[in-house]
């Protein structure tokens, strides 16, 4: 985008929302299904008359099959309640990045719902790895 090599893109709020914000990247919509809170008055695509684009830009944190309950639910727990402390929240908003936190159960349902709803797409589209 910047180097006007194509005309639109959909990339990270963290990523693109400096240049945003510097007047060299123009947005037209957020792809989640909220508003982010680092750039309330840009309106979600289903806003805008999109309802069915929904891209999220998430991330999570993983671990080898096999590590030990105890020390999952231990990282989950610490990971969660960072999510929600004061300060890291309004660091991270401030960023676009909105923090959910929650428990190992919520996470993978929703990797699971990720992967199910975007598999069509990658099927669909012919998508290979490269």
């Amino acid at each position: 985008m910047l180097g006007a090599q194509v005309e639109a893109t959909s990339e990270a709020s963290i990523v693109v929302l400096p240049y945003v914000k510097a007047g060299k990247l123009k947005a037209l919509a957020g792809t989640w299904t909220q508003r982010i809170s680092a750039y309330p008055d840009l309106p979600t695509a289903a806003e805008e008359g999109f309802p069915e684009i929904r891209i999220a830009h998430w991330a999570g944190v993983h671990a080898p099959r096999g590590t030990p309950d105890a020390i999952m639910d231990k990282m989950a727990a610490a990971i969660d309640a960072a999510m929600k402390a004061p300060a890291t929240v309004e660091r991270l908003k401030g960023m676009g990045i909105e923090p959910i936190g929650g428990t190992r159960a919520s996470f993978a349902k929703f990797v699971d719902e990720e992967r199910a709803r975007l598999g069509g797409v990658v099927k669909a589209t012919g998508m290979k790895e490269d």
